[in-house]
């Protein structure tokens, strides 16, 4: 029997290969049941064939690595447009969008919030342009929270 944490490094490269990008696994006990929920993102956004296809992928893996001895639900989803943005790679991948980012508490930004348009991501620094007409770097290590700000039209 394999453990998540066994299993997950097969199941990422899977779905590299798939050119998706895992972003969030994890395995619920219900009962005595169990629910694996794999999140899965790529440029662009995930769409229903997209999970459909790693769903089937995931699952072929989970029965030829003998994964659990509970009966289990797979669920394989996008983490949604309101999805927290962690690494750099979530940030590159929203590039064009505007975001909300809430900092960390400290001296010097006391919990502060911006909203603007993500510019660029690199040496884990964001550039975002703000409403006043200025760009602004936000080391990563700085903060708190970020999102998407979903616009509507």
């Amino acid at each position: 029997m394999k453990s998540l944490d066994e299993i997950t490094p097969i199941i990422e490269e899977k779905l590299n290969f798939m050119r998706f990008f895992l972003y969030d696994i994890r395995f619920i006990r219900a009962g005595k049941r169990g629910i694996l929920r794999v999140s899965i993102d790529k440029p662009g956004g995930v769409t229903i064939d997209d999970c459909e296809q790693a769903s089937n992928a995931i699952s072929t893996i989970l029965d030829v690595e003998d994964f659990s001895n509970l009966p289990y639900t797979l669920e394989v989803s996008s983490p949604g447009a309101e999805r927290p943005l962690r690494t750099n790679r979530d940030f590159k991948m929203v590039i064009g969008h505007f975001l909300r980012v809430a900092m960390k508490k400290d001296e010097l930004s006391a919990g502060k919030e911006y909203i603007g348009k993500l510019t660029a991501c690199e040496n884990d620094t964001l550039a975002l342009d703000v409403d006043d007409g200025q760009t602004i770097g936000i080391p990563l290590s700085d903060i708190e929270k970020a999102r998407v700000d979903v616009r509507f039209k």
